[in-house]
């Protein structure tokens, strides 16, 4: 009897300590839970803000493009010779002015076969003298003088005018003006063995060298007008009606210093497909200027009505801004009748209302705000 009361005894004994045991670690498990904390109250946003005002507006359209020269020429040979020095080189960055002889080719026996040419032609008509005296009289003292005057060795002066049908139709049958003309063509291919400058400007490329042999037809550089310049720029087809031929540009490069004035030339009647923009060309001249390099330009178009010109970034839903009103936003709907890079003209607004100046995360029609300076 006494071993089945211990036993009885341990059993609670047990018991007992089990639930002292769950009683102490619920209570330090209690004690570190964190303090319940209350609720965040809703936070007012500050907001910067900016008073609208309406103003007679310019669609100013920004545009980049490359500049190249208005005057420019690929220089090409027209005849077979060796190249001979000039006075100037023939090398890249030369300059040269209108008339002077940009290359030259040797032409010693062209010229000596002209020569030889013209002197068959001064034998011929002397030939005919005796016959002329004769038969034409009246035009026999013209000849003498054209022949007393000849030189083999210069350009042959234009031949006498003859009035008399039966004069001119002896000499055509004496084939005079058959040399004549003969002998002028080739006074003309003996021109080509020299190139003249048709215009002050430098050479862009050059290449040939001296005393290289040269082919008809080969390609021997380029020749720029370096002081009046053309840029081309794509404008979008929602802008090109506010572009105008004789509009000014205001021009400024990211690489070279400086700002320069550009004017609308021309306006191109095709639309790209590929960019949907339109070919503007501008005239561009200034100092510190090079072909091929890029400019950045705004054109002053069309003049708008009177509106308000506030940054793209204020503007949601393509059309919409956010005003402020008893410290709250409302959406405001807007007519964007012009938008360029960073600039939306707009109307809708009236002057004086109070729109906000900055983005505002998480924004909603009715959101409580704090205005700020």
């Amino acid at each position: 009897m006494k071993d089945y009361i211990k036993r009885r005894w341990a059993v609670v004994a047990a018991i007992a300590i089990l639930a002292l045991g769950f009683f102490i670690k619920q209570t330090f498990a209690d004690m570190k839970k964190p303090p319940k904390e209350d609720p965040p109250k809703s936070t007012i946003a500050p907001v910067q803000i900016r008073i609208v005002e309406n103003i007679p507006q310019n669609a100013n359209i920004y545009f980049s493009g490359r500049l190249m020269s208005q005057r420019k020429i690929d220089v090409f040979s027209e005849v077979n010779g060796k190249l001979v020095a000039g006075a100037k080189p023939f090398k890249d960055g030369t300059a040269f002015k209108n008339g002077e002889v940009l290359l030259k080719l040797d032409d010693s026996d062209t010229r000596y076969n002209i020569v030889a040419n013209r002197s068959n032609f001064q034998s011929t008509l002397t030939s005919l003298l005796p016959d002329l005296k004769i038969d034409y009289e009246d035009g026999f003292d013209k000849w003498k003088n054209y022949l007393a005057a000849f030189d083999a060795t210069k350009s042959l002066p234009d031949l006498p005018e003859v009035t008399d049908e039966k004069e001119k139709n002896f000499l055509v049958a004496k084939k005079v003006y058959n040399l004549f003309y003969s002998i002028k063509s080739q006074e003309a291919q003996l021109a080509k063995f020299t190139i003249i400058a048709p215009f002050d400007g430098i050479v862009s490329e050059a290449n040939v060298n001296a005393n290289t042999i040269i082919r008809a037809g080969q390609r021997v550089g380029v020749f720029v007008d370096p002081s009046n310049y053309e840029l081309e720029a794509g404008v979008s087809v929602t802008d090109i009606n506010k572009v105008k031929v004789g509009s000014e540009a205001q021009l400024s490069s990211t690489e070279l210093q400086g700002n320069w004035v550009g004017k609308v030339e021309r306006i191109s009647e095709i639309v790209d497909a590929a960019t949907q923009t339109v070919k503007v060309y501008l005239s561009v001249s200034g100092n510190k200027l090079y072909e091929g390099v890029y400019l950045n330009g705004i054109i002053e178009g069309v003049a708008l009505d009177s509106a308000a010109s506030i940054p793209r970034y204020l503007v949601v839903n393509e059309s919409q801004v956010y005003s402020v009103e008893n410290d709250k936003l409302h959406l405001v709907n807007v007519d964007v009748i012009h938008q360029s890079k960073d600039v939306m003209v707009v109307k809708g607004l009236a002057d004086g209302t109070t729109i906000v100046n900055q983005v505002v995360p998480g924004a909603f029609d009715g959101m409580e705000v704090e205005i700020i300076e």
